[in-house]
């Protein structure tokens, strides 16, 4: 029998990530794990997040809009500059960074290799990335079962942005939906639907006939619509 652990959310520090005991707290029953006094946490937020810098430490989020459709890859979800807005759901911009290690050195190579700003170039600092990849390396195998044997992975380094409050995200959701055309904000409305279901109606296919009801108007709406057509005639 499995034992089961107490604490649903447990603490651990640097020198306690040993390879196996994420995989071996989260079978004993813990939902999460906090990682504690690991430096290399906060020199990745320091460099990253809050460095006022005019490199790659410069806030994302404040460049143009032709910056991000330059650093935009089509259609991928884990690579590149995008916006992701779910009217009546969440929205954040993201940066994501492949990261992968040269074989034979001890350069991080990444995908991609710089992104646009303020009309330049400018790649990730290969000190930051040995940090990141270093830190995601011993989370990773310490998740696995203790002595896996080597595999080859990469990783994704994801910097999100939210709005700093409900009114501002509101407001993009209108922007967004007035710069597009009629189809594309039908297919908005059907997304913020989906995300109001809950309990029996989350479901997936429940969820969609659900979102796709909620566009048919109710029959007063479609009357005085109605009306509204003929009467110049």
């Amino acid at each position: 029998m499995a034992k089961c652990h107490s604490e649903a959310i447990v603490k651990l520090t640097k020198e306690e990530l040993k390879p196996g005991i994420l995989g071996q707290l989260y079978h004993e029953g813990a939902k999460a794990v906090h990682l504690q006094n690991d430096d290399r946490v906060e020199q990745i937020w320091m460099e990253l997040v809050v460095a006022q810098k005019d490199d790659f430490g410069k806030p994302f989020w404040q460049n143009s809009i032709i910056d991000f459709a330059r650093n935009h890859a089509t259609k991928q979800m884990d690579v590149g500059d995008m916006w992701r807005f779910l009217p009546g759901n969440y929205g954040h911009i993201a940066r994501k960074t492949v990261l992968y290690p040269e074989p034979g050195s001890q350069i991080i190579r990444t995908i991609p290799e710089a992104f646009w700003s303020s009309g330049q170039l400018e790649a990730p600092p290969q000190d930051i990335l040995r940090v990141t990849w270093e830190l995601a390396q011993d989370v990773f195998k310490s998740a696995l079962p203790a002595h896996t044997s080597d595999i080859n992975y990469a990783v994704v380094l994801e910097l999100l942005k939210y709005p700093d409050c409900l009114s501002d995200l509101e407001r993009i959701f209108e922007l967004l939906a007035d710069a597009s055309g009629g189809w594309a904000q039908v297919g908005q409305k059907l997304d913020a639907y989906k995300a109001m279901t809950e309990g029996p109606l989350d479901q997936r296919v429940v969820r969609d006939l659900f979102a796709l009801g909620s566009l048919i108007p109710p029959p007063s709406a479609s009357t005085a619509r109605f009306k509204s057509i003929i009467e110049p005639f």
